[in-house]
């Protein structure tokens, strides 16, 4: 199976730096409800990252269109346009 991490045509990521998260970690308004992350990758065909350990933060995953597959939990789950998935932190994916 081909597998591409990163760097598909059209690709736009921005993550925010750790200093600005602090500061936004102790704001009452906000709290833990912040974005950390955000990106957007167009017809990603071999996408796959594994993360056996998770992730520090939750993630939401939206599809815009076609299909793919992700597995947590043991279990591989199809998801297609308009769906989105949300793994939470420390699960392994």
């Amino acid at each position: 199976m081909i597998k591409i991490k990163e760097g598909f045509k059209g690709e736009r990521f921005v993550s925010l730096p750790d200093e600005l998260l602090d500061s936004y970690s102790s704001e009452p308004l906000i709290g833990n409800l912040y974005v950390r992350k955000i990106g957007f990758f167009p017809k990603v065909k071999y996408h796959y990252v594994q993360k056996d350990q998770g992730s520090k933060y939750a993630m939401l995953i939206y599809c815009t269109e076609g299909k793919g597959w992700y597995t947590i939990y043991g279990k591989t789950y199809t998801v297609v346009e308009n769906q989105y998935i949300i793994i939470p932190p420390d699960v392994p994916y």
